[in-house]
């Protein structure tokens, strides 16, 4: 969940941030910040607030993700198989 006081935003105009004046904020990255950021950031037409239901979908996603297998055959080969099947088959 958010930590209280913080949402989450999404930049829709490329920014630098405004205190290091070095970190570029993306078209497309989803960043947390707090409340009053997050609407200076929108009022400036920097940022739009990602709904909360989007943040827990794309959550829910990624920990499924963490816990299913690896589809068969996406592993890559141990790197000795294949000489051991030739080697095998030379004998």
């Amino acid at each position: 969940m958010a930590k209280l006081g913080k949402i989450k935003v999404r930049v829709i105009r490329p920014f630098i941030d405004k205190n290091d004046h070095k970190t570029l904020y993306t078209i497309g990255l989803v960043i947390e910040v707090d409340k009053s950021r997050a609407k200076d950031l929108e009022s400036r037409g920097l940022a739009e607030e990602v709904p909360v239901e989007e943040t827990e979908q794309k959550a829910e996603e990624s920990q499924a993700e963490e816990t299913q297998p690896e589809a068969e055959g996406t592993q890559p080969e141990a790197a000795d198989a294949p000489a051991e099947e030739e080697q095998s088959g030379q004998e």
